[in-house]
């Protein structure tokens, strides 16, 4: 599993455009579980229009009264369309789809019964998100399966 995450991790280290475009390094935050779920998200752009993104969370939260959703991992890789270039762009806006697997560890803390499985979702992911300036960026992440979003905040290099 490591070895799987490192490897989508990489992938888009691996594209490169003629002209090096700028990178974005994200870190952001799971808007269920706030400061619970936490991870990274980065980005490349490959040409003018097209980019590739993948990103790493790890969260726990709380979805009902007894049942608790722990060491939720989730990894997603996806590609990028962006804004046509203008002569003098003061932001950039892009949209993206992705893949994204989740495996976590569902609890019931019940007074008479605790079952505790492992469960891995397959599902898919929509972002959009704006580049300020050439310098910093803001995302949103949202896996429609799921019901799961996550906002982040990076810089570009």
């Amino acid at each position: 599993m490591k070895k799987l995450i490192l490897l989508l991790l990489l992938i888009p280290m691996f594209c490169q455009a003629q002209d090096m475009k700028p990178n974005t390094l994200y870190a952001s935050v799971n808007l269920i579980s706030r400061i619970n779920g936490m991870g990274l998200i980065y980005d490349r752009q490959l040409d003018s229009m097209h980019g590739a993104y993948t990103s790493i969370t790890y969260s726990n939260h709380k979805i009902q009264r007894f049942t608790y959703q722990r060491n939720n991992f989730r990894v997603s890789l996806g590609m990028l369309r962006f804004s046509k270039p203008q002569s003098n762009p003061l932001s950039t806006v892009f949209i993206g789809a992705g893949f994204v697997i989740s495996r976590y560890d569902p609890v019931r803390s019940d007074p008479l019964t605790t079952v505790q499985t492992t469960t891995i979702y397959f599902s898919g992911e929509i972002c959009a998100g704006c580049k300020f300036y050439n310098s910093l960026a803001v995302k949103v992440h949202f896996d429609w399966l799921r019901n799961e979003s996550l906002i982040a905040l990076g810089y570009n290099f």
